[in-house]
């Protein structure tokens, strides 16, 4: 990760400290100080002007109410001006709320009101006070008292669904449920007094840091994910970024960035005195810090670098990019001010990504498409910015997705490569929070893209990339969702959700099946070239080599995987908090909690599987088997020989069976055959043999559907096909005989079919030696009490099926006889 960048130190518009900071909607700044002055300043940091002035009181916090409209350039403003509402915490008990028509202020507490903040949704505005009450006020101007504690409540912080609430007092975090009478959570967090507070939408984890010179970060179950080192000052602020992947801590002179798993990138010193306030621009590209000595900081974040295949790409200095080889060892300058719309300033990097040999870097005038690796060899493609504000964007084989704030909320914009529009997806009716848009919560491939609904993640919903329209019905995910991925090629496109609970379901896209596949997952990654799937399950690495798999031979996935151990900390994650805990849920101990180690998969390509540790935040990486991926391209390919003789070299159980479940998918059953008498699976052996025995097309589709485990889907081909006589025959086998007499009685009395076998009689014949065999009478179905009296010859309509079957083979080998002389007539 980049080290910090300043571009902005400013120590003269106020005269006292700066109490708070806060991007407006057009990334403008406002600053509040203890001389009463708001001022607004531009986003690279140049004061506009005073907005107004407070003379009776003192700011102490501010939040700016989320707002759904296009964000506009402010290069050109001139002077300060509101565009936005602003709620502010005073020491007066009040909040004022600062708009661009009035300006007005409401008593709420009886001391000092400490931190006050908007619900993502914008409709409650949640405030809390040295009185130790929490209150909401709701969109109908009602205010109500949720929480008293007997200590002053410095922070707080709104979860994903706006149901809930966290918030610390003395040393202790609580979790407050607004829409569900149950006592909240509290946990003792710190050994002093907790100062900041922030809880992050995407991620749901807690940052705390306060007087005991740490911050730590919790579940909201009160589970310890991490405890800093000690600090030589108090923590006084936190904030997480907009996506979720980085967060930033505030003390004495000092500004820390960190990962999502708590450990320090870079450590910026400045001379400030203590952060009062830290605030994330909504592009995640810059933060704005309040300081004790009317310190106005502002500081660049750089893009992560990223990685694809061999090469890695980060930014050095601004406005230049480095393309690393790390196998060759050498270094290629992409210089972005050649290729910069506007030549008076230096092009500022939103997102920076790589995949399938193309980079793209998304500037704040344009999106610029290089052609890896030699990016320097073409000049990139130069495409508009759909919107100001880029949230998101993420790369597939063949197209990118830009997803923007637009007029209606959230605008996906589909773009090839050469910046050709393919499509537009407004998903601003699904999702509100922008926050809620990272790249586990949208993904994409080459027909698909793929985001879930809303913060509590019940509804995942599915669009073709080329129509922009909606692809079949959406998916409940009664757990919630927490993390979704599209498989990046092959026929199949399979979707793997993670949900809330740990638990892994893959869906196929194209055929609309989906299968719970395993209970205990932490990470996910697709392969970049191939339907492997790579996920981290019981503190080990699994490749899942073909995880179609499971829909065609309705197995357990544990057949299709390798599995590889992981190199993991010798120091387990430190658990539970200070002290005992109180309320239910609250922090618990080893001797009762088991926690896995929270690895992450980062990259999946070639036989390589990199993953970052969170209990030390090294990036380590894991060499597979190289079989998988030769076996996937050998069959993608139809060189089903050469995916034979791989298996027989290797004689690895998982590949037999992938083979097995490919060749099957692939109608190739001699292939299928020899896969399945490698495992000495007798069984299907056999009933492969009877598919190759089946006379006709449709039969043998019907065969395949069976072997699947889908009886209705094969029972509508019979159907469909004629073959009542087989759709019968189905439904006795699966001991369905209401639904076989059904049939049998549909077909009665009907003339002209190929078949002269008396359906009726044929499944009466079955079901009276059905119980013949089990000594049971006809009690249980009153549908066959009626035929009791009827005399079957079971032997001669047997007979007579056998004879149909030998003129029907008979037929189709005079047919194709025909065929093959015909085709060698016209060929000589």
């Amino acid at each position: 990760m980049s080290q910090l960048n300043l571009v902005k130190h400013d120590c003269t518009s106020h005269t006292d400290m700066v109490h708070a900071v806060e991007f407006g909607t057009n990334q403008e700044i406002y600053t509040f100080g203890d001389d009463g002055i708001i001022n607004q300043f531009t986003y690279t940091g140049n004061l506009l002007g005073e907005i107004t002035k407070l003379s009776e009181t003192f700011v102490t916090d501010c939040h700016r109410a989320p707002q759904r409209r296009i964000p506009t350039s402010i290069t050109n403003k001139t002077q300060a001006s509101i565009d936005d509402t602003l709620a502010i915490a005073c020491t007066d008990g009040t909040f004022r709320l600062l708009t661009p028509k009035r300006f007005s202020k409401k008593t709420c507490h009886s001391g000092a009101v400490l931190c006050v903040r908007w619900s993502w949704d914008g409709s409650q505005l949640a405030t809390s006070g040295e009185d130790g009450h929490l209150m909401i006020l709701t969109k109908s101007g009602e205010s109500l008292k949720v929480a008293k504690t007997e200590s002053p409540i410095f922070a707080l912080s709104w979860g994903a669904s706006d149901d809930q609430i966290a918030y610390c007092f003395g040393n202790r975090i609580a979790i407050r449920l607004l829409n569900v009478s149950r006592k909240q959570n509290v946990w003792h967090a710190h050994s002093g007094i907790i100062l900041t507070l922030d809880w992050c939408p995407s991620n749901g984890i807690i940052a705390t840091g306060g007087e005991d010179r740490t911050y730590r970060l919790w579940t909201k179950e009160g589970l310890n994910l991490y405890t800093s080192r000690v600090f030589p000052y108090p923590i006084t602020s936190i904030a997480w970024a907009p996506d979720g992947e980085t967060f930033v801590v505030g003390s004495f002179n000092t500004i820390v960035l960190c990962d999502k798993f708590g450990w320090e990138k870079h450590l910026f010193h400045e001379d400030t005195g203590s952060i009062e306030c830290l605030r994330w621009s909504s592009n995640g590209m810059r933060v704005a810090a309040g300081g004790c000595n009317s310190t106005l900081l502002i500081v660049d974040i750089p893009p992560k670098p990223v990685r694809w295949e061999n090469y890695v790409v980060s930014q050095e200095t601004h406005g230049h990019l480095n393309v690393r080889d790390v196998a060759l060892d050498t270094t290629e300058t992409i210089d972005l001010n050649l290729h910069h719309r506007d030549p008076n300033s230096i092009p500022s990097i939103q997102h920076m990504c790589v995949n399938a040999g193309h980079l793209v870097v998304v500037t704040q005038n344009q999106i610029l498409s290089f052609e890896m690796p030699n990016v320097n060899a073409n000049p990139p493609t130069s495409i508009g910015l759909p919107a100001p504000l880029i949230v998101l964007c993420v790369l597939a084989p063949n197209h990118f997705v830009i997803v923007s704030s637009s007029q209606a909320g959230l605008l996906c914009t589909v773009f090839s490569y050469d910046g050709k529009t393919i499509s537009e997806i407004n998903i601003g009716s699904y999702v509100s929070n922008t926050s809620s848009i990272t790249k586990a919560t949208v993904t994409t491939n080459h027909t698909f893209l793929a985001f879930i609904e809303g913060s509590d993640g019940k509804v995942v919903r599915i669009f073709s990339v080329q129509s922009g329209k909606q692809h079949g019905q959406p998916l409940r995910v009664d757990g919630g969702a927490a993390e979704i991925s599209l498989s990046q090629k092959g026929k199949q496109s399979m979707l793997a959700i993670v949900d809330k609970s740990h638990s892994l379901e893959l869906y196929a896209v194209r055929v609309g099946e989906r299968m719970k596949v395993s209970s205990v997952v932490d990470s996910i990654k697709w392969h970049t070239t191939t339907d492997q799937l790579a996920v981290i399950m019981e503190n080990a690495l699994s490749v899942i080599v073909y995880p179609f798999g499971v829909f065609v031979d309705a197995t357990s996935i544990t057949k299709f995987r390798h599995v590889y151990p992981l190199q993991l900390s010798s120091n387990p994650l430190q658990l539970g908090g200070i002290g005992s805990a109180m309320g239910s849920g609250a922090a618990q101990t080893t001797a009762n909690m088991h926690v896995s180690e929270n690895v992450s998969i980062e990259h999946f390509y070639g036989n390589m599987v990199f993953y970052c540790r969170a209990s030390d935040g090294v990036t380590q990486c894991v060499g597979t088997k190289p079989y998988g991926k030769m076996l996937h391209e050998a069959a993608e390919n139809g060189r089903w020989e050469e995916a034979t003789r791989l298996c027989r070299y290797t004689n690895d159980k998982t590949l037999w069976h992938s083979y097995g479940a490919m060749s099957l998918e692939a109608k190739e059953l001699n292939s299928a055959a020899l896969a399945y008498s490698s495992l000495e699976d007798v069984e299907k052996v056999k009933y492969i043999s009877h598919i190759k025995d089946t006379p006709t097309p449709e039969g043998k589709s019907a065969a395949l559907l069976v072997f699947r485990r889908k009886p209705d889907e094969a029972e509508k081909v019979y159907l469909s096909a004629g073959l009542k006589r087989e759709a019968v025959k189905l439904n006795v086998r699966l001991f369905r005989w209401q639904r076989a007499l059904e049939i049998a009685k549909e077909a009665e009395g009907e003339s002209g079919g190929e078949s002269q076998v008396n359906l009726l009689e044929y499944c009466v014949g079955l079901r009276k030696r059905y119980l013949g065999m089990t000594h049971k009478k006809e009690e249980d179905l009153e549908e066959y009490q009626t035929y009791t009296d009827l005399e079957v010859d079971l032997m001669s309509i047997k007979n007579q099926i056998k004879e149909e079957k030998a003129q029907k083979k008979k037929a189709i080998r005079k047919a194709r006889a025909a065929q093959k002389e015909k085709r060698k007539v016209e060929e000589d």
